[in-house]
């Protein structure tokens, strides 16, 4: 197969051939349609994170399965399939309870532990395949399809535990290594800087009449729970 391989940081990638890979128990192999490039790639490529080089990078994947290997009951050859970022184990509290970041028994990244979709297959463990759903025409739209794991998925998890609900007005915050697709007017990460300081100067104006409960000290830290403080965002009140 051809694949883009990264010899070390800050290099130019090398078109390599090298042998089809052929899955072992419990891994499944796929074939890639497309594969995107999101902040993550950037910061592997740059050697901001981490990786185990030579390394073929790359896990915004869209393919097909041609191969499973023994054990493997889901996904099966011929579905269309996207991957998800990080090798966890799924059976762990933090898995179970849907915090895959913090598996207890995390193995690494996609494209920085294990070789990623910069090649004609992917070789992963089954279970960190995702089989797309019938109304997505993979052939059509493998680019946008492969994107969604990250670019799409990312977000909205982000806006469903914070509780943002349909109609109400939010402001979006840039967070570093979050990526730029959860940036914009939708992707409410917390109070903004702005936010936080009309909270303190209001919360001064309390204090010079007299009506802050913290006291000095405490505003001086900033760290005022009064009544302005959001109970989704701990400690990060006035």
């Amino acid at each position: 197969m051809k694949a883009m391989v990264l010899s070390a940081a800050n290099t130019p990638f090398v078109m390599e051939t090298r042998p089809d890979p052929t899955p072992g128990p419990g891994e499944a192999v796929a074939r890639v349609f497309a594969c995107g490039s999101g902040l993550t790639i950037q910061h592997v490529k740059a050697g901001r994170v981490p990786a185990q080089f030579p390394r073929i990078i790359g896990h915004e994947i869209c393919g097909e399965i041609v191969a499973v290997g023994a054990g493997v009951a889901s996904p099966a050859v011929g579905d269309r399939v996207t991957a998800y970022y990080y090798l966890n184990c799924g059976h762990c509290r933090w898995c179970v309870g849907n915090r895959e970041p913090l598996c207890e028994n995390l193995a690494g990244n996609v494209g920085r532990d294990i070789d990623g979709g910069y090649a004609d297959y992917v070789n992963l463990p089954a279970t960190s395949f995702i089989i797309l759903p019938e109304a997505l025409d993979h052939k059509r739209y493998p680019a946008e399809i492969g994107v969604i794991a990250d670019a799409i998925a990312t977000p909205y998890k982000v806006l469903r535990r914070a509780r943002v609900a349909a109609g109400e007005t939010v402001r979006g915050v840039w967070r570093r290594r979050r990526g730029r697709h959860s940036h914009g007017d939708d992707g409410a990460l917390g109070p903004s800087a702005g936010h936080r300081r009309r909270y303190r100067a209001d919360q001064a104006g309390r204090l010079s009449q007299g009506r802050c409960r913290r006291g000095d000290r405490r505003l001086r830290r900033r760290r005022c729970r009064g009544p302005y403080r959001d109970d989704r965002w701990p400690g990060r009140g006035c």
